[in-house]
């Protein structure tokens, strides 16, 4: 069989095979006959299906709102541009007129909103667009709350109204979802950080308010009244009157034969709510964002530091969340409307670390010490910015001689003339072997290239000297041998021709 043949019989299989329809999915059951999706959240599900409202409550944690807050505004405050999606004039023309567009918007505020999907599991914007000289623009974009929407057992989101409690289908292009979190594409809510947040604010207010209590209770001692067996009626309700005046008043009058005493706590409780507390507070902190240095006291520096490294990866895989929700959704719709044919231009949040440039300059200061290399011009202005020009040489300062004589020329009359020819033949010869700096260079290229690779890769100088073993069987010396075999073959044959004509 030929591999024509065999290429006609094997095809791929097209389409979903492991769909949630037609009660295939086992998780789910047959869903095909509902308008609506259920949502799997467990939480969720024991609130009442899609009680996102119960969520919405989490959020008036203070703890929950600061780290929520510190991790949108990281992301919100870095920079932010459209890329071209390739080479070509077209290319950049789409890129061009996406990145007008969203400077025209509150984009920086929008994406703090569509953040909120991190939350709930999933986020729903409309796009308001308008036409402006023959082509359709992005005027505004309006974050929806989450809970108007749901989705259909296809995937299609659907709008709840009251008129249609079960959903509404919208059209194309016009609304940009995403979600997250969840661990299967067969879930279109996600799964936000809610549902992990949500016991802990639970427990938490449980502790606050057994905590208010006990501060209620034991934060001043009980008045107590005593009186003796046959007291009237009459009498204990007038000693009541004398225990609830002692919170107003500092002195108080009761008939003889009564007795008042305070009752104070015999065990101190409040370490224990206020550990239970701090410890809710930090699982908060930690679950939303990866760590809790950044916001809470008493870390050191060092420590705190290797933290918000941990935080700035969370922020570029937000970035970069939303930036690939949007480049597969509102970047192609404008590019296919108003530059059919471009690469789709990407949205691209800058949220690389700077590098340490001081670090890199003590690292190229060492391979040039090192290796004789220096940087060019044009790799000092990329690399360190700012307008550079080569330095003036300034000529040596000679003294001047009391005498009257000139110093200058006296010194230069006595340097030895390393130039001129030799007067014997056979290093005559040896000196014509013309060497061009090419190859001379290439030759201490390939000899040091271990050397070099390991200082541009930041080794320490402690580190190359352990290292020196290994380096030292790396090195190429190949074309340095062959340059120096040439020379010494040289003079070899012309002091062999000098002998012979001596």
């Amino acid at each position: 069989m030929g591999k024509k043949e065999l290429k006609k019989q094997i095809k791929p299989p097209f389409g979903a095979v492991a769909s949630i329809s037609s009660g295939r999915d086992i998780t789910r059951g047959y869903v095909d006959a509902m308008a609506l999706l259920p949502v799997q959240d467990s939480v969720l599900r024991m609130l009442g299906g899609a009680a996102l409202g119960a969520y919405e409550e989490v959020l008036r944690d203070d703890t929950v709102k600061t780290a929520l807050q510190q991790r949108f505004l990281a992301l919100t405050a870095t920079e932010w541009r459209v890329e071209p999606g390739g080479k070509s004039r077209m290319d950049r023309l789409a890129a061009e007129s996406l990145q007008k567009q969203l400077e025209k918007i509150d984009f920086d505020g929008i994406t703090e909103k569509m953040l909120y999907a991190l939350f709930y599991g999933y986020a729903v914007a409309e796009c308001m667009w308008g036409v402006e000289y023959d082509q359709v623009v992005l005027q505004e974009i309006k974050v929806r709350k989450q809970r108007r929407f749901a989705f259909s057992p296809d995937g299609s989101l659907r709008l709840l109204t009251g008129a249609n409690p079960q959903g509404e289908l919208l059209p194309d292009r016009k609304f940009w979802h995403f979600c997250c979190g969840a661990d299967n594409d067969d879930e279109p809510y996600g799964l936000g950080l809610a549902h992990w947040l949500y016991w802990l604010v639970r427990f938490k207010r449980g502790g606050i308010r057994a905590w208010l209590s006990f501060l209620d209770k034991f934060g001043q001692p009980s008045a107590v009244g005593e009186f003796p067996l046959g007291t009237t009626e009459e009498e204990q309700k007038k000693l009541l009157q004398a225990v609830d005046g002692l919170r107003s008043q500092s002195g108080i009058i009761i008939p003889q034969g009564m007795i008042i005493r305070l009752l104070e706590a015999t065990r101190s409780g409040q370490a224990d709510y206020a550990d239970l507390t701090r410890i809710l507070n930090e699982s908060i902190t930690r679950l939303i964002l990866t760590q809790n240095m950044t916001t809470s006291d008493g870390s050191s520096l060092s420590q705190a530091q290797v933290h918000e490294r941990m935080l700035g990866s969370v922020v570029r895989a937000d970035g970069n969340l939303i930036a690939s929700s949007f480049n597969r959704s509102v970047s192609v719709w404008l590019s296919d409307w108003n530059f059919p044919g471009a690469v789709t231009p990407r949205l691209v949040f800058m949220t690389e670390e700077p590098e340490d440039l001081n670090r890199r300059a003590e690292r190229e200061k060492t391979i040039s010490e090192t290796t004789g290399l220096r940087p060019s011009k044009k790799h000092v202005e990329e690399v360190y910015g700012g307008d550079w020009e080569e330095k003036e040489q300034s000529a040596p300062m000679v003294a001047p001689d009391p005498a009257g004589k000139d110093l200058a020329a006296e010194q230069k009359q006595q340097e030895p003339a390393f130039a001129e020819a030799s007067p014997y033949p056979a290093q005559q010869a040896i000196d014509a072997v013309q060497l061009p700096a090419e190859q001379i260079h290439a030759a201490m290229t390939a000899l040091l290239a271990p050397f070099i690779s390991r200082l541009q890769e930041g080794a320490t100088a402690q580190e190359l000297l352990v290292q020196l073993g290994e380096i030292y069987r790396e090195m190429n010396y190949q074309q340095l041998a062959e340059l120096l075999d040439r020379i010494i073959m040289a003079g070899e044959v012309w002091g062999r021709l000098d002998a012979d004509s001596a």
